[in-house]
């Protein structure tokens, strides 16, 4: 992750992010205009005025949040989200300091936006998208990266942001055209991972970039779907009721606990309230070979 000589211009989430290192994970923006979102090289120091505090992360009276992440990078948000200070701990080229930005320092300022992050896959179905969610390690990369090979188009790859800001079903924003798979379903689907990117040092876990399959458009949510990785897929979607999501949110909202520190508990629920509405269910382990029968079931739900 090279320190640039000049600031580039990104897309992430329709939003145009200036920025001092690259970010090759994401889009150019070609569009001009004042950047939404500023990053750039320089000391993020410990917090004053703490409001509250975990390990790694800090958040300060006035908003400032701090995410520290020893021998990796100290990273500083602004209370509007709109600049990005990285103290850098480790050559500028090791990728866990961009697989931090784009998970949680990115979802810290996304939610400044007002955007509500879930902790899902996001691909296209019917008329709009459907949302894989579940704990870590319920297998959502490797189910988007299966449909994807069946012709799907990806909007997200575990985190969805979405925008709940207008009537009407939450619309879903496109992030990253990649999917981050393990080395066993990479041999699964005879991928060579020889010239893929480690999600960090020594980790076997990769980055497949999907720029062809990559939806760079907004869609309204039309499913949730709930991955259970005790089960296997039987065919059907188990239709769950709004009351069973709601209570499964700690699953499908991308860092909770954090969102809770920043003094977002209120929103948070109001958010939720908003998207209980949607249609959700749940579904064991899919294989490879009844991704057919799940695509038919999701194309009629999401219609």
């Amino acid at each position: 992750m090279p320190v640039l000589s000049e600031t580039r211009a990104w897309s992430f989430a329709l939003r145009h992010i200036s920025s001092e290192i690259a970010l090759p994970d994401l889009p150019l923006w070609t569009a001009g205009g004042e950047a939404d979102l500023s990053i750039r090289i320089g000391a993020a120091p410990a917090l004053d005025d703490v409001m509250s505090e975990a390990p790694h992360m800090q958040v300060a009276r006035d908003g400032r949040c701090r995410l520290h992440i020893v021998g990796t990078a100290a990273w500083l948000i602004s209370p509007d989200g709109r600049s990005i200070t990285i103290e850098l701990e480790t050559d500028p080229d090791d990728p866990a300091i961009r697989t931090y930005l784009y998970g949680s320092v990115f979802a810290i300022a996304a939610m400044r936006w007002g955007l509500f992050p879930l902790h899902a896959a996001c691909l296209r179905f019917g008329t709009g998208v459907a949302a894989f969610s579940g704990r870590s390690g319920a297998g959502k990369s490797t189910l988007a990266a299966m449909l994807i090979d069946r012709g799907r188009a990806m909007m997200a790859d575990d985190v969805t942001l979405l925008d709940l800001s207008e009537d009407g079903p939450p619309r879903a924003l496109p992030s990253f055209p990649r999917v981050k798979l393990w080395q066993d379903a990479l041999d699964r689907m005879k991928i060579d991972a020889a010239d893929l990117e480690r999600v960090t040092g020594g980790m076997d876990k990769f980055k497949l970039p999907v720029v062809d399959a990559f939806h760079p458009e907004p869609a309204p949510l039309r499913a949730i779907v709930m991955i259970d990785p005790e089960a296997s897929y039987d065919g059907q979607l188990t239709r769950l009721r709004p009351t069973d999501l709601l209570q499964r949110s700690k699953d499908l909202v991308y860092r909770l606990p954090a969102m809770r520190r920043m003094g977002l508990a209120r929103w948070q629920m109001a958010q939720m309230m908003r998207i209980i509405p949607i249609p959700a269910y749940t579904v064991g382990r899919v294989k490879p070979q009844d991704v057919d029968r799940l695509i038919e079931q999701l194309d009629e739900a999401c219609a």
